[in-house]
């Protein structure tokens, strides 16, 4: 999880770091060095992480520009997560 955040962030925390990540319009989420699987366990998986990092509003809109500006996401537009709105 740490490498994925990493990665979003444009960080360099891990070694290997991530070079790309996408998910298939199927729904499973890949990166250059592994498969993650089911992207809708990686969705809730980072939810729960931003949650407990308790971002304000505005950090969480900053996550949210910055995983569709990095992550190739080709699933459907009202499949996709939107990070900056955070169910409780």
């Amino acid at each position: 999880m740490t490498a994925i955040i990493a990665y979003v962030l444009g960080e360099e925390w891990t070694d290997p770091q991530i070079g790309w990540m996408s998910v298939s319009s199927d729904g499973y989420a890949t990166t250059d060095a592994d498969s993650l699987g089911d992207a809708a366990d990686l969705d809730r998986n980072i939810r729960k992480l931003l949650i407990a990092a308790q971002l304000s509003p505005d950090e969480r809109q900053e996550f949210a520009r910055l995983f569709r500006e990095r992550v190739d996401d080709h699933r459907p537009a009202e499949s996709r997560p939107d990070y900056g709105e955070l169910l409780h």
